[in-house]
C-alpha cells in the first residue's frame, strides 16, 4: 500500500485520472453512492475520489504523517471536513481521541452528519459545527461545489471557537485544513491557539494561501511539503 501511495498522486497523474474517469462513465451509479472505505462506509457524490477513497490512496503525499500523528492526537480538529472522511478515520485510529469537523457548506455538513450515522458514530464522539473559520466573527459567502449554489454562513476565528468549546489543545494535537483559498484567515484566526499550544498541523494549499508558510515559519514551525499540494508543520520552538 505503501508503494501505490507513492506512485498513484493522482493529482498529478493524468493517466490515472482518466482511467477513473472512464470507469465511473462506464458504471451504471447514482450520483450518490456508498462506497466502504477502510474506516467505514461514506455515502458520497459520483466522482474520481470513489476509487481512492475505497482503496485508501486519496492524497497519498500526506497520510503516513497523517496517520502517525492521527494516532497520537488528543485533539483533531478538521477544518473543511466535507464528507467526513478524515473523521471517519481519525475515529477508527484513534477513537479517544476529542474530535471537530468543521464544515461550513450545508450540503456537505448533511452528508457529513448522514455518514457519521451510518457508521454509528455517536454525537458525544465528535463534535459538528456548521459554521466557517476566518480571521474574525463575520458572515462569509460559501460556494457549495456539491449544489452549485452560494450560502452565506457565519464564521468564526478558531480561538473563539475552541474557547466556547472549552477545548485545550497540545503539541500532539492535529489540526487539517482544507479551506479553498482561505487557509491564511484561517491561521490568523487561531493564531493564539498556535502560539499558546503548539498544535500540530496539515494543511491542503489552494491559490490565495502562500503567505501562510511564512506565519507559520515565524511561529516556531518547522514547515514541509510532500508535494505542491500540501504543507506539514510540527512546532521546534522552546
Amino acid at each position: 500500500m505503501k508503494f501505490l501511495r507513492r506512485y498513484f498522486k493522482y493529482r498529478d497523474s493524468k493517466l490515472a485520472y482518466k482511467l477513473g474517469e472512464y470507469l465511473l462513465r462506464a458504471l451504471p451509479l447514482p450520483k450518490w453512492v456508498v462506497v466502504r472505505t477502510r474506516y467505514g462506509y461514506l455515502l458520497f457524490p459520483k466522482d474520481f475520489r470513489i476509487f481512492s477513497m475505497t482503496l485508501d490512496l486519496i492524497e497519498p503525499e500526506i497520510q503516513d504523517t497523517l496517520e502517525a500523528w492521527l494516532k497520537e492526537a488528543d485533539v483533531f480538529i478538521d477544518i473543511g471536513a466535507a464528507e467526513g472522511y478524515y473523521i471517519l478515520k481519525a475515529h477508527k485510529l484513534n477513537p479517544h481521541a476529542v474530535k471537530i469537523a468543521i464544515e461550513p457548506d450545508p450540503v456537505a455538513f448533511s452528508i457529513l452528519k448522514a455518514n457519521l450515522a451510518i457508521n454509528s458514530i455517536l454525537k458525544d464522539s465528535v463534535i459538528v459545527l456548521d459554521v466557517a473559520c476566518a480571521d474574525e466573527e463575520k458572515k462569509v459567502a460559501i460556494a457549495s461545489c456539491l449544489s452549485n449554489t452560494q450560502t452565506e454562513r457565519l464564521a468564526k476565528p478558531l480561538d473563539k471557537i475552541l474557547e466556547e468549546l472549552k477545548i485545550e489543545l497540545s503539541k500532539r494535537s492535529l489540526i487539517l485544513i482544507d479551506v479553498e483559498g482561505a487557509g491564511e484567515k484561517v491561521v490568523l484566526g487561531g493564531i493564539n491557539t498556535l502560539k499558546r499550544f503548539h498544535p500540530r498541523i496539515i494543511m491542503e494549499l489552494h491559490r490565495g494561501e502562500e503567505n501562510v508558510e511564512n506565519i507559520l515559519k515565524s511561529l516556531a514551525y518547522t514547515v514541509s511539503k510532500p508535494s505542491r499540494h500540501f504543507i506539514i508543520a510540527e512546532w521546534q520552538g522552546q
